[in-house]
C-alpha cells in the first residue's frame, strides 16, 4: 500500500507545481499565442495529474471509494468533468504543438 500512497503523493506534487506555474504564468505573462499555448499545455497536465491523482485514492482506499455517501466518489464524478473543458485535451496538445511548429518555421 506504502506505493500507491507514493504514486499518489508524486501526482499530487505534480498537480501542485503545475498550478504554481500556471499562477504564475497568469501574473507574468503577456497576452498573446505563446502565453496562451503555455498555458492550455498546463491545463492538459493539470488535468492529467488530478485524475492520476484520485485514481491512486480510489485505488488505496478500495471499494469504500465508491460509496455516494465518500468524499472520494463526489470528487470523481466532479473532477471526471476537467475531460470535457472547452478545449478537450487533444486540443489542448494540438495548439501548444502547433505553435511550436511555427515557432521553429519561422526561424
Amino acid at each position: 500500500m506504502a506505493y500507491l500512497v507514493g504514486e499518489m503523493e508524486n501526482q499530487l506534487v505534480t498537480a501542485q507545481v503545475v498550478h504554481t506555474s500556471m499562477v504564475d504564468l497568469a501574473a507574468k505573462a503577456k497576452p498573446g499565442k505563446e502565453s496562451a499555448s503555455a498555458m492550455l499545455a498546463r491545463r492538459t497536465l493539470i488535468g492529467q495529474a488530478i485524475l492520476k491523482t484520485l485514481a491512486k485514492a480510489m485505488e488505496t482506499a478500495g471499494g469504500v471509494s465508491f460509496f455516494r455517501e465518500t468524499a472520494l466518489e463526489r470528487r470523481f464524478c466532479d473532477f471526471q468533468a476537467s475531460r470535457y473543458h472547452l478545449a478537450p485535451e487533444k486540443t489542448q496538445s494540438r495548439i501548444p504543438g502547433s505553435a511550436i511548429l511555427s515557432l521553429q518555421n519561422d526561424s
